[in-house]
């Protein structure tokens, strides 16, 4: 008499062979060990990946500067930025500076 194996799918003991890892692109056999699901990119991959990402950081930085107009805080002369910006940030210009730091503004 036989022993039916339970955790086997097909319910008897016989052994099957697993299957082979695939890769995710193609029919091609993954080698185990690292890096076994995917290749290393390719220079243009990398290449492709530094423009964008530097297209997109350009862009950004570009939309702050014109987003931004610097101020003085008190006495609202412009520090820099944007001359049309829609958007206001403060500062301290050199002069106001020199006001608060001087000893006869602490009295």
């Amino acid at each position: 008499m036989t022993e039916k194996n339970l955790a086997s799918p097909t319910g008897t003991s016989e052994h099957r062979e697993a299957p082979v890892p695939r890769s995710w692109s193609g029919n091609r056999e993954v080698k185990s060990g690292r890096g076994s699901r995917v290749s290393r990119p390719g220079f243009l991959d990398v290449a492709w990946a530094w423009l964008v990402f530097h297209t997109v950081w350009a862009w950004v930085e570009i939309g702050r500067w014109y987003a931004f107009r610097r101020e003085c805080a008190w006495c609202k002369c412009r520090l820099g930025g944007n001359p049309w910006g829609y958007r206001i940030t403060h500062g301290i210009c050199p002069a106001c500076s020199k006001k608060l730091m001087s000893p006869t503004a602490n009295n």
